[in-house]
């Protein structure tokens, strides 16, 4: 039976793989510890009929296992790279053309395992929320953090973000129809709220969900728009991670 290896030097090993939306390609993601506590991440595309494989790029951070998505026409990958607590969003495609879209939040440790970024049923255009991004060279001002989030939108030509709107929702997502879909707390009790967003910065409620992780403690999802499905996972304060499935009926049912 033939087979691909990954060609795995001395302390690198297999961290991540994911398959592209026609299972004709595999993402392959290596990880190897170097001096100094430093990482090394190496990402390969493998040809599923022919497992020919190439090395399409290697960074010197870690690649967050689970939090690459493919594009839904398989040309090109998003996933999160992660160096001394600092959390980016990357985008890679088939050439091994690799460029940086974003800062996300800071953590203490990785963050969960799941995509930080939605893509357009045409696989041009991305949309996240993130933390205010600011030019390279510049800061929010001595002593004046800046700790505002917002929508943002990255374009594969482009894919220096665009801001849409300042945000309290955590995720966002597109509807069938077009429409934004954002997922935020509803309270100081740490409930998730559903809300429908608006272009003009306004949003309206749809469903608060009866899950409430915790005010401080992170949370990541995946949705399902087209089977109104969410799979929520919430890292507890022991630091096991707990999941919940969501199904979103027509008049609120969970």
């Amino acid at each position: 039976m033939a087979g691909w290896r990954a060609p795995l030097g001395v302390g690198e090993q297999l961290v991540d793989v994911s398959w592209s939306p026609s299972a004709d390609t595999l993402l392959v993601v290596t990880s190897q510890a170097l001096g100094g506590g430093a990482l090394r991440s190496r990402l390969w595309f493998v040809e599923a009929d022919t497992l020919r494989a190439r090395e399409a790029l290697s960074l010197p951070s870690e690649v967050v296992p689970g939090s690459g998505v493919w594009s839904p026409d398989g040309h090109r990958v998003i996933f999160l790279a992660r160096a001394g607590g600092l959390n980016a969003l990357c985008l890679l495609d088939l050439q091994g053309d690799f460029r940086y879209v974003a800062d996300l939040d800071p953590s203490p440790v990785s963050p969960l395992a799941y995509p930080r970024a939605t893509w357009s049923a045409d696989s041009q255009r991305l949309l996240f929320v993130a933390p205010h991004q600011q030019p390279p060279g510049t800061g929010s001002g001595w002593l004046q953090p800046d700790n505002g989030h917002a929508l943002y939108m990255a374009d594969v030509a482009d894919p220096t973000p665009a801001l849409i709107r300042d945000t309290d929702v955590d995720l966002a997502v597109w509807r069938e129809d077009g429409q934004l879909v954002g997922l935020g707390r509803a309270g100081n009790d740490g409930s998730l709220d559903l809300r429908l967003l608006g272009g003009s910065g306004s949003s309206q409620h749809l469903q608060e969900l009866p899950l409430k992780p915790g005010s401080s403690l992170p949370y990541a999802a995946v949705w399902d728009t087209v089977r109104a499905r969410l799979l929520i996972a919430s890292r507890a304060s022991s630091g096991d991670v707990e999941f919940w499935l969501v199904m979103l009926g027509p008049e609120g049912e969970q």
